[in-house]
């Protein structure tokens, strides 16, 4: 979930809600009404960030029929989620580093295109 909050929210934040709704005209041949714009910019951000704390709040350990999973595996599985999502701040990081110059002089633009 936390990739698909901050894929919708680099859609809309760094690229753009109007080239996007651009490149959607482009492709389909009409532009994307308000209803949508709406939903990729405030509704889907925000209850998907909902549904992301609800499921954190109301966490249960794992179990299958009446067994109950250890601890150690109930971490590894969330290691490897955490772990899947860190590689966004990562791959940041790593632009920021192979940038010239100093932090303050790096174009945070430049270092949104691909």
């Amino acid at each position: 979930m936390v990739v698909v909050i901050t894929t919708c929210l680099a859609v809309t934040r760094v690229y753009g809600i109007q080239r996007f709704c651009r490149d959607i005209h482009m492709m389909l041949g009409f532009k994307p009404g308000l209803y949508f714009r709406a939903c990729w910019l405030f509704l889907s951000p925000a209850t998907l960030l909902a549904l992301l704390v609800y499921s954190i709040v109301k966490y249960q350990p794992s179990e299958y029929g009446s067994y109950r999973f250890p601890a150690w595996a109930e971490l590894l599985g969330i290691l490897m989620g955490l772990l899947s999502c860190l590689l966004i701040p990562a791959g940041m990081l790593v632009a920021v580093l192979r940038e010239e110059g100093s932090l303050w002089e790096v174009s945070w633009l430049h270092l949104c295109l691909p």
